[in-house]
C-alpha cells in the first residue's frame, strides 16, 4: 500500500499481476488490482491453471462473461 501511495503522489501509475500464486494470492492481486492508481494493464489468471490442490478451497476462476 505504501509503494502504491507513493508512487500515485508521484504520478506514476502501478501494475498488479503474477503467475504462480495459489488462491490467497489471488485474493491478495485481485484486490491491489482494484486500487485507484492500478492503471496499466495487469495479469490475473485463474488458480486452478496450475494447481490441482487449492489452499483456500475453492480455486479462483475466470469468468469470460463478467463485465
Amino acid at each position: 500500500m505504501r509503494i502504491h501511495d507513493y508512487r500515485a503522489q508521484h504520478a506514476a501509475p502501478v501494475w498488479c499481476g503474477g503467475m504462480l500464486e495459489f488462491g490467497i494470492g489471488r485474493a491478495h492481486n485481485v484486490h491491489l488490482a482494484s486500487l485507484p492508481n492500478v492503471s496499466l494493464p495487469g495479469d490475473v489468471s485463474a488458480s486452478e491453471r496450475y494447481f490441482e490442490t487449492e489452499l483456500i478451497g475453492q480455486p479462483f476462476a475466470v469468468d469470460k462473461t463478467a463485465r
